[in-house]
């Protein structure tokens, strides 16, 4: 039998001479996981959960239209993104049968108050909005919705 000295690890405890007492055990709350909709993960101070670094919302307006509202966290400065239709917003149907709208949008970077002014397309069945000059999505995937950096599989 092989012992280890008195302050080594040991399959996910400490041995301090006391057998393994010291394991570490999941973060139970009331006899369940804790689940507070970031998938328990956690900075690195161990100080509670990450932040949420984007957030997106869709909401539809009385006469139909589908107004963006979102935020995201980059390189620490907040920018906010606001897309509407505008006047000569057009449908617009592609070869593979999405249905795509031209919509007008106001970037702010909240950090500097610098304000940009793009279009942007608005994938009406998929409830996604690309911004192509920035390459920047808003979805609403995820928990309170994505905004950020649009990856391209």
């Amino acid at each position: 039998m092989a012992y280890q000295n008195n302050y080594s690890y040991n399959q996910g405890g400490f041995n301090r001479g006391f057998g393994n007492n010291y394991q570490r055990r999941p973060n139970y709350n009331n006899g369940q996981m804790r689940d507070n909709g970031y998938q328990n993960s956690y900075n690195a101070n161990n100080r509670g959960p990450a932040k949420k670094k984007s957030g997106a919302t869709f909401k539809r307006c009385e006469d139909g239209t589908i107004v963006v509202s979102a935020w995201f966290v980059k390189a620490r400065q907040l920018f906010s993104v606001y897309a509407r239709p505008y006047k000569g917003t057009k449908e617009i149907t592609s070869k593979s049968g999405k249905v795509w709208l031209n919509y007008f949008v106001t970037m702010t970077n909240k950090t500097t108050m610098q304000e940009s002014k793009t279009s942007a397309l608005f994938d009406a069945q998929g409830s996604r909005l690309y911004i192509k000059d920035f390459n920047i999505i808003a979805t609403k995937g995820g928990r309170g919705g994505y905004c950020g950096t649009h990856i391209k599989k």
